[in-house]
């Protein structure tokens, strides 16, 4: 909540007592988040907040990636635990109630779990930490890692063989991309009808001005990066 401006009090009638950021961490001093308003650059800490994780932190703020420093988990030991099954854009089968009648809605996974620092086994099944899905009636779901077998569309050939991308090149991430002989800004999507990466340049009203496919994007993404055909964020040309 952002119940003040200063000494001023918000009226909270005619004014919103509420203030939009990004949580950047735990509050050592008090029982709360952090979070960092862009808008007036100033950190606050709060125990009052609703964290919104299907929002795009850098279409909500107007932020612009400038690149240099890329983060990843490295672990020493068995290869394979480095390798996440359902990485972000895995499609998905999930089965609701639309209208009072039980339908199968197509989605995608928005966000992965992360791995437990200290390698604990959850109590049961369904309390490790869920999968977050974006059906395509932009409603997002929790799913434990146990039903993921259950709902995954095994049909479609990008569940095969995926490995994790880059947070950079994940879903409404900006990225220059190489189009004959230039790069040109765009932003990554996932077609839920082609069950496809591409990227794609869009007006504000979300008219498409362009769109590139990127067949086998899940396979072969590091392919993109080496031959520079995807640069992360957007920059001046």
């Amino acid at each position: 909540r952002h119940p003040k401006d200063g000494t001023r009090t918000r009226s909270g009638i005619a004014e919103a007592q509420t203030l939009q950021g990004i949580a950047i961490g735990r509050c050592r001093q008090s029982d709360g988040l952090l979070f960092y308003c862009p808008h007036t650059r100033e950190i606050y800490s709060s125990a009052d907040y609703k964290l919104d994780e299907g929002l795009s932190t850098p279409n909500l703020f107007n932020l612009r990636y400038d690149g240099g420093i890329f983060v990843g988990l490295y672990n020493a030991k068995d290869k394979t635990q480095g390798h996440e099954p359902y990485p972000q854009g895995t499609p998905v089968v999930y089965g609701t109630t639309l209208h009072g009648k039980k339908v199968k809605m197509r989605g995608s996974v928005i966000s992965v779990p992360i791995p437990s620092a200290d390698q604990s086994i959850p109590e049961t099944a369904n309390s490790a930490s869920p999968y977050k899905i974006r059906l395509v009636d932009s409603t997002i779901i929790a799913a434990p890692p146990c039903t993921m077998d259950l709902i995954v569309d095994f049909s479609s050939s990008s569940t095969t063989n995926t490995y994790a991308i880059p947070k950079w090149l994940q879903e409404n991430q900006r990225v220059m991309f190489l189009r004959d002989g230039e790069y040109s800004k765009g932003t990554m999507e996932f077609n839920l009808d082609s069950k496809t990466w591409q990227v794609a340049q869009r007006r504000r009203n979300g008219d498409e001005v362009w769109k590139m496919p990127l067949p086998n994007f899940l396979q072969d993404f590091q392919k993109y990066i080496d031959d520079g055909l995807i640069v992360p964020g957007w920059h001046k040309q």
